[in-house]
């Protein structure tokens, strides 16, 4: 899928090559609705994604954790590398937290890729 740009705009190169080599046309919220509705024609509906299969030392993310994630991020930018060494949290789950902090507003991500708690 791809948004058609100006021909004269040098930045629009990429999408209007998509375009031109069978990319769906996208102009609206609809179009996208119609692709995906005609890619999701051939999965069966009873299709489960595959269950995650965590090793010893991963766990699921616990509130416990968040709540310590969030204990060790402040407004003072830190490492994703010093929030693991002093939560002692694995790091996929780390990335988890991180995400959804992100997603929901409160995660600022600063150069040199550090983070904090947005006030």
């Amino acid at each position: 899928m791809a948004v058609p740009g100006s021909p004269l705009d040098p930045r629009c190169h990429g999408s209007n090559n998509l375009l031109r080599n069978g990319a769906i046309l996208v102009e609206t919220a609809d179009d996208i609705m119609d692709a995906l509705a005609g890619s999701a024609s051939g999965v069966e509906a009873n299709h489960q994604p595959p269950l995650v299969n965590l090793t010893e030392n991963e766990h699921a993310l616990s509130d416990i954790d968040r709540d310590e994630i969030l204990r060790l991020l402040g407004p003072t930018p830190v490492s994703v590398n010093e929030l693991v060494a002093l939560s002692e949290t694995p790091l996929p789950l780390i990335y988890q937290a991180l995400v959804e902090l992100e997603l929901s507003g409160r995660l600022d991500r600063h150069q040199n890729g550090q983070i904090s708690i947005r006030n």
